[in-house]
């Protein structure tokens, strides 16, 4: 890209489209927040010099595919001076020769100030969250047995004691602890069970449970193949079915396999509710500061001021510097760096993109380079549920390329190779142990 003002302008349009495609849409939850993100590639040129292949051919690939980017060659020398660059986006560049970010595209004046309402996309994956706990939560518990003594061992050292779905959800979805701690329901008993001088291990994650079943009963899901929605028991009996077809194939560590992964795709869900939670509340946070400092700056934006700012008043300078902080707020952008359990994998956005049938870039900048892929996962959830506008030739292609690839490629190869594989994961093994059985 050659000079800030041409980037700066290129932001802008990318804001625009954004807009415009907003306006048009009839479904606001249909325009893909990805598609308009300007994605920018800085470059290491004394590297790139030496080692001509240092940038992998499956970055490059995805990098051209980007309606807006941004290419930019530097000396490693002048990295450091940038201004306008992320901490954690100049030590990708220093370590790997080449750093990528996404500038997100949020949109501050649609976050009304006032009391919370939830978000599309926080609704969507507490609901997927509710319906699936309901529909899970009996296979899960009747599964128990299969646990090894090992397993026994590591889930706290509950070897010797009878061991309930609470005690293996406190350990195996620890976000549904933190859920239940911060949630009326769970929090109704104040850790008493009824009975006198009882106090149970896991009340606030008992009682939190209790109550995502009780409403995900009400929800309705259809299942492949089937003409009807299913809800209440009926959603259950067709875990139970799907339970029986393993059962007919699969030795006991297979089941017990199967137990760890839905257990698995509960702590996933659970994790994006939070996230979802959290990045959106942050957002509003930020809004009045960037509508303030919005106002306050003209052209050519606070890109251009943060690049050069010897040329600007400091009143310039710290508008520019507050709206970069809103823009980049670490809640929605969710750097590499961040803990685990204070960011989305990709296998994470995967699995929202599949169940949710939401856009997980509302909530998370990272992973933008597998945009398509993630677009590709939320088309064969809704074939799944008999609701797909995509074509099934485009998902089977789609699904052939997953399954490959999850042969071929190693989970903790280069980390743009690690988050195909994690997405491969999800769209081969997740369908099959929810839905659709063996």
């Amino acid at each position: 890209m050659n000079g800030d003002r041409e980037f700066s302008s290129m932001v802008a349009q990318a804001m625009l489209a954004y807009r415009e495609a907003l306006d048009r849409a009839v479904d606001l939850s249909e325009v893909p927040v990805a598609e308009f993100a300007t994605t920018v590639m800085l470059v290491d040129a004394d590297a790139l010099s030496r080692d001509p292949s240092l940038i992998p051919e499956a970055v490059t690939h995805r990098f051209n595919r980007r309606r807006f980017k941004a290419r930019r060659e530097i000396n490693i020398g002048e990295l450091q001076s940038l201004t306008d660059v992320e901490p954690w986006l100049k030590k990708q560049v220093r370590e790997s020769g080449y750093g990528i970010m996404a500038i997100p595209l949020v949109q501050f004046e649609g976050n009304k100030r006032g009391r919370r309402h939830l978000s599309y996309t926080e609704r969507q994956i507490r609901d997927a969250l509710r319906f699936w706990t309901h529909a899970l939560l009996p296979e899960i518990s009747k599964n128990l047995h299969l646990l090894s003594q090992q397993d026994r061992r590591d889930l706290a050292g509950l070897a010797d004691d009878p061991l309930t779905i609470y005690d293996l959800l406190a350990i195996s979805a620890p976000d549904l602890v933190t859920l239940s701690r911060s949630s009326v329901a769970g929090r109704k008993n104040d850790g008493m069970t009824g009975d006198v001088g009882d106090r149970a291990a896991h009340v606030d994650l008992e009682t939190y449970i209790y109550a995502l079943a009780d409403e995900g009963r009400k929800l309705r899901v259809r299942f492949p193949g089937e003409e009807s929605s299913r809800y209440g028991e009926s959603s259950r009996e067709k875990a139970a079915e799907i339970t029986a077809s393993f059962e007919r194939h699969l030795n006991k560590d297979d089941l017990r396999m199967l137990m760890f992964g839905r257990v698995g795709v509960l702590q996933q869900l659970a994790k994006a509710s939070r996230i979802a939670a959290e990045t959106t509340s942050k957002q509003r946070e930020s809004m009045a500061a960037y509508e303030r400092s919005m106002g306050r700056i003209e052209r050519p934006g606070a890109h251009h001021i943060l690049r050069n700012p010897d040329d600007y008043q400091k009143r310039d300078l710290a508008a520019a510097r507050e709206i970069q902080r809103a823009q980049f707020q670490p809640a929605y952008v969710q750097p590499p760096g961040l803990a685990d359990q204070s960011r989305l994998s990709s296998g994470d956005i995967g699995l929202v993109a599949l169940l949710c049938d939401a856009d997980p870039y509302t909530i998370c900048v990272q992973h933008m380079f597998l945009s398509e892929d993630i677009e590709m996962m939320r088309g064969l959830g809704k074939l799944l549920r008999g609701q797909s506008v995509v074509e099934p030739a485009r998902i089977e292609a789609f699904m052939h390329e997953m399954r490959n690839l999850r042969r071929s490629l190693a989970a903790d190869g280069f980390s743009v190779e690690g988050d195909i594989y994690q997405i491969a994961e999800i769209a081969v093994i997740v369908p099959e142990i929810l839905m659709l059985g063996r």
